[in-house]
This record gives structure tokens, C-alpha cells and sequence, in this order.
């Protein structure tokens, strides 16, 4: 019967020859021996059996003699909350291994901890600090516990290493001991003469614990590896020069001294950063600082006593109670992490500027923070002001007196280029105890119209010059405000030179695009732009015309003028002298009230009649 495929055809006995003769190469009678066997497959068989044997010996080398008896990897890791906790007063770190591809994974290894110290005065290598071995379980874990007192030798980086087998691991941790009073000592003002505005007062502000000599020795108190140091330097000053014989009550506020708080400095010490905040603005921030200078020209007032006195903690909520509002008082590590005891967080959420404690207490601490209040108020309240707040102010703002002049520029600066500044005539409040304390600040009232007109211009100008709008008018009140608070010389020629383009606003000339050039290139285009933004400001309603002789000489530089003494006398056969001198000048002139372009028949109608 036929398939729908046809089967392939078996072959035939005879089929199969190849013309080899078979049975010359296969005795079935002597298959079981390798003698017997073909070269090339002896030759196979040999090459397995000696990989085999070569593998069973390296193994018992290995395993007998060392090699490979440890670990393929190794790793270790100091706990991640490692000198985060105050109350916790032992070292831990954590290793992990892993089996070798051969031999056995060793159970034991060593340990090194080093030290480099981050004082200033130490200037060597890594100092040994601690030495020991370690455990593993059958899983390749360990863990190592040391307590601080046997290993701790000063602040600084703790680099720790680890052994098993010929493999290595590290790992690295920044400690820093608690000391019980703060390196401040002055080394290079020696109080011998009156403080001077350009001296720099350094002194040693780093957080350093005493060498401990004999690691094993038991000391009489343990070693306490806390995250943070925060504090508050205070610098007083006093007419009155101290005395010899006196001692440290002379700066106590009791002795009915006039004393006056000059500065107040926040510093906060993380690991092996520190930051430094004055409270006149400026702020410093890096590895730590070792020596601190004080910049004195950030509260240097007049010749007379300065002491400096330094308070820390380690402790941010006994810090944050010292300060002065709860929106001031939220910290942060250098992980991001929030420490906020007065629910400071809360408050700015929902707008709400509050004193830490008693409001009156806070400010005969020091009573700039009067003006700090209505700051952080115009800036951050969404909430009318508290009745006791308002009569405590009121009742202490003569107090305001005792601050430097110094201070009192440096926070009001800070106020009127804050962003917030632009919504204190809705607050009347904060404008009248605002101009209770500069009362020459007479223009305030003008900002609410800025503000319409101009916001986004109002927001680029400088202290300076939002000054100079508050305080010019028709009488001498800028004079007597430069004259009050003694301000720089370059600040008063720059207030001056608005006040001299302010009397000039009703002359017609004033602001015509001819003289605006002469003001650009005899007077810069600084004072222009100033000009032209005071009149701006000033302005009922947008002057669009203004605005586009602005931009035109915003977007214009300074032109060089382009004839030259020598080329005029050789082509015209002239002589130098004050008649060159005067014909050169009209020519510039000329060439200014041309918008910067002169004809070749203009020069020579200059030089020929």
C-alpha cells in the first residue's frame, strides 16, 4: 500500500562499507583496557585525570597552607548613626564576607582604628588609636563594639580598617568629643591698645578634646561623641575702659554699667563643619575654622572696651530657647534632617512670627530684635500683631537708643531689601515704630505707589539707593540722617548725587535726551540709571517715555571720543596750548548733544573760524 510520502530505504549490509576494514581496529575481546587503547585517546585521558588530581591538591595546599583560606570579598560598615547620639558611648561597626571559590572562608581576622586630629596645632600623621580582632559566624557576619573611653584620642576623622585573609576593607567616621569649655583664647589682640577697625581679632574657636595619653587608663569621666555644637558669641562694649584690678563682674548687665551689645554671632559645629552667622548679615561657612578671626569692621563702633564672651551647647533645645522667634529657632543637620522645639515650622506655615518665651525678656536681651520683629513680621505674618506685643514694643522701644548705629543701618538694610518690605504701608503698626526709630525716613508712603507702578524695577534696586527715595525731600533731612548715623563717604556722595538730580526735577532740561547724554558720559551711566529711577519712582503714573530713554542707556555703553589732540595739531598746523584745549572740549561737547557722531565739516569749522 502507497503512503502519501515515500519511506526512505533501509540500507543494505553492503551499504554500510566505507572501504575500511572494521575489524582490524576492534577487538571486542580487549576493549576494557587503556593499553590497548589509540595514542589520541590516551593522550585524552590522561589530560582529564591530571586536571582532576591538580584540582584536589591546590585544594589541600590551599586549605593546609593558607592560600585562599580567608575571603573572595570583604566589607565593613560604622554604624550610619555613629557619634549622632549623645547618650551613646560605644564604637560599633559591622563586617560582612563572603567565601572563597576554594579552600575555606577564615573565621577570625584584625582590626586598626587611626586617628587624625583636626586641630590646628597638630600637624602630624595618623595617630594609632586602637588595634584588635573580630569573629565571624558561619554566614560571614561580625560585629565590633567599642567603647569611646578605650579608643578615643582627639576630634578629628577615625579611619578604621579591616583584615581577613589577604583581603581589605575601611571605612571612615568623624567624632568629636564634648569639652567642657571652649578654646577662645585671643592670640593676637592682647587689649594693650583701643580696638581699631581694620585689627582682626583671632582667636581659637575649635571644639577639642584633651590628648588622652593612655587610651587604657580608666578616666574619671567617659568620652562623650556628640553630632552637634551650637552657640552664641557675644561681643559687649563699654565706653569705660576696664580696669586691672577688676574682675569679671565688670560686664555683668547688674553693675549699672552702660553696657551695649555690639554683635551677636550664631555658629553651629557639625562633624567637621562649622557656620558662622553675625547678626549684622554676613555669614561664613566650611571645614572648621582653627584659628576664628572676627571681622571687627561688622560691629566695630568706637574706641573703647570690647569683650567677647562665648556660650555653646551641645544641647539644640536649650540653644533654641535663647534665641528669638520660633520661625528662627528650626535647625538642620547636614543630612537635611529638622530639629524645630518651638514648632517653628508650624508658625511659618501658618503665618504666625511669635517670641520664643516672654516677648519683653527677649527684648531687653537686646533690643534690635525690635526691629528684627517688624522684619520678620512684614516679610512672614499672615496674623495682625498681638496686643501684648504691640505694648511691650512701645514700652521698651527707647531702649533702642543703647544699640550702635552700626547695628541699627546694618538691620535696617535688611529690611528695606526684603521682599516684604513693599507691604509696610499697609501695616501701620510696623511703620510707625519704623520711623519712631528713624524718624528721618519720611518717605514711606511713596513705596505703596512704587509698588503700582514699578515693582519689578522697586526689587533691583540696592540699600543705597532705596535710602536716598526715603529720605530726600525739599529740607536737609538727608543731611542730617548722613550725619547721624555717619555713613561711608562713597555712600553719601552717591545719596548727594540724587539730591542734586532731585532739585533740578522741574527744570524742563532735566530729563530732555540731550542732557540725559551729557549726564551719561561726563557722570556714568550709574548715576544716570539712578536719575532716571528717582524720577521714575516719584512719578503719580508710568512715564513710558522715561522707561524707553532708560532702556536706550541701559543697553548703550560709555563711548570713547574719537579726535585726537595730535592728529588736529599736525592737520590744521596748531600749537598746544589752552586754545587747543578749549576748541577740543567744545568739540566734545558737540559731539556728546550729537548722540556721539560729529561731521568732518563740523571739526573744521571748529579748528578754522
Amino acid at each position: 500500500m502507497q503512503s502519501g510520502a515515500s519511506a526512505a530505504a533501509i540500507p543494505e549490509e553492503e551499504d554500510w562499507d566505507d572501504g575500511e576494514d572494521w575489524d582490524e581496529d576492534y577487538d571486542d575481546s580487549e576493549s576494557s583496557s587503556i593499553f590497548n587503547m589509540a595514542l589520541a585517546s590516551k593522550m585524552k585521558l590522561a589530560g582529564a585525570l591530571g586536571v582532576v588530581l591538580l584540582i584536589l591538591l591546590s585544594s589541600t595546599i590551599f586549605t593546609n597552607f593558607g592560600f585562599y583560606s580567608g575571603a573572595s570579598s570583604i566589607s565593613v560598615l560604622i554604624d550610619v548613626n555613629e557619634g549622632k547620639d549623645a547618650n551613646d558611648n560605644t564604637f560599633t561597626f559591622n563586617i560582612l564576607a563572603t567565601s572563597p571559590a576554594f579552600g575555606k572562608l577564615a573565621k577570625e581576622g584584625d582590626f586598626t582604628i587611626t586617628n587624625i586630629p583636626n586641630s590646628v596645632e597638630y600637624s602630624g600623621g595618623p595617630i594609632s588609636a586602637y588595634s584588635g580582632s573580630f569573629d565571624l559566624d558561619d554566614d560571614g557576619r561580625g560585629s565590633v563594639s567599642i567603647a569611646y573611653l578605650d579608643f578615643f584620642k582627639m576630634n578629628g576623622n577615625y579611619n578604621l580598617e579591616v583584615k581577613l585573609g589577604s583581603q581589605k576593607a575601611t571605612d571612615s567616621v568623624i567624632l568629636n568629643k564634648f569639652s567642657e569649655s571652649v578654646v577662645a583664647d585671643l592670640i593676637e589682640f592682647d587689649g594693650s591698645k583701643p580696638l581699631d577697625r581694620d585689627d582682626g581679632v583671632i582667636t581659637n574657636m575649635h571644639f577639642s578634646s584633651e590628648v588622652i595619653d593612655n587610651p587604657d587608663s580608666n578616666l574619671d569621666k567617659s568620652v562623650i561623641i556628640i553630632p552637634s555644637v551650637t552657640g552664641t558669641i557675644t561681643i559687649y562694649f563699654s565706653e569705660e575702659f576696664f580696669e586691672e584690678d577688676q574682675d569679671e563682674d565688670y560686664w555683668d548687665f547688674d553693675n549699672d554699667r552702660n553696657l551695649e551689645v555690639v554683635e551677636t554671632i550664631k555658629f553651629s559645629y557639625f562633624g567637621d563643619q562649622m557656620s558662622i552667622i553675625y547678626e549684622s548679615g554676613k555669614s561664613e561657612e566650611g571645614p572648621n575654622f582653627n584659628p576664628f578671626i572676627f571681622d571687627t569692621s561688622e560691629f566695630y563702633g568706637s574706641s573703647g572696651d570690647y569683650a567677647i564672651v562665648v556660650e555653646f551647647t551641645n544641647e539644640w533645645t536649650e540653644d533654641a530657647l535663647r534665641r528669638d522667634f520660633t520661625i528662627n529657632s528650626i535647625y538642620s543637620d547636614k543630612d537635611g534632617n529638622l530639629f524645630d522645639p518651638n514648632d517653628g515650622v508650624k508658625d511659618l506655615e501658618c503665618g504666625k512670627v511669635e517670641f520664643i518665651g516672654d516677648p519683653e525678656k527677649r527684648i531687653k536681651e537686646d533690643y534690635l530684635r525690635i526691629l528684627r520683629y517688624i522684619r520678620f513680621f512684614i516679610n512672614y505674618s499672615k496674623q495682625d500683631h498681638k496686643l501684648n506685643v504691640k505694648k511691650v514694643i512701645k514700652q521698651n522701644i527707647s531702649g533702642v537708643i543703647k544699640l550702635s548705629k552700626e547695628r541699627l543701618i546694618d538691620e535696617l538694610k535688611k529690611l528695606v531689601i526684603s521682599k516684604g518690605f513693599n507691604k509696610i504701608c499697609d501695616d501701620e503698626f510696623s511703620k510707625d515704630i519704623l520711623q519712631l526709630i528713624f524718624p528721618q525716613l519720611k518717605n514711606i508712603d511713596t513705596i505703596k505707589n512704587i509698588q503700582k507702578n514699578y515693582k519689578e524695577e522697586l526689587f533691583k534696586k540696592d540699600f543705597i539707593f532705596l535710602l536716598a527715595l526715603l529720605i530726600i525731600d525739599e529740607t536737609d533731612n538727608s543731611d542730617f540722617f548722613l550725619y547721624k548715623f555717619n555713613m561711608s563717604n562713597q555712600d553719601k556722595l552717591r545719596i548727594n548725587s540724587i539730591k542734586e538730580i532731585y532739585n533740578k526735577f522741574n527744570d524742563k532740561n532735566t530729563f530732555s535726551k540731550k542732557n540725559l547724554q551729557k549726564i551719561f558720559y561726563y557722570q556714568g551711566k550709574n548715576y544716570l540709571i539712578d536719575a532716571l529711577d528717582f524720577k521714575l519712582f516719584l512719578s503719580n503714573k508710568k512715564n513710558s517715555k522715561l522707561l524707553e530713554l532708560k532702556k536706550y542707556f541701559e543697553n548703550l555703553e560709555i563711548p570713547k571720543f574719537p579726535i585726537k589732540a595730535k592728529i588736529i595739531m599736525e592737520k590744521y598746523n596748531l600749537k598746544e596750548g589752552k586754545e587747543l584745549g578749549q576748541k577740543l572740549k567744545s568739540l566734545e561737547n558737540l559731539w556728546v548733544e550729537n548722540s556721539f557722531s560729529i561731521s568732518e565739516k563740523e571739526v573744521e569749522n571748529t579748528f578754522l573760524n
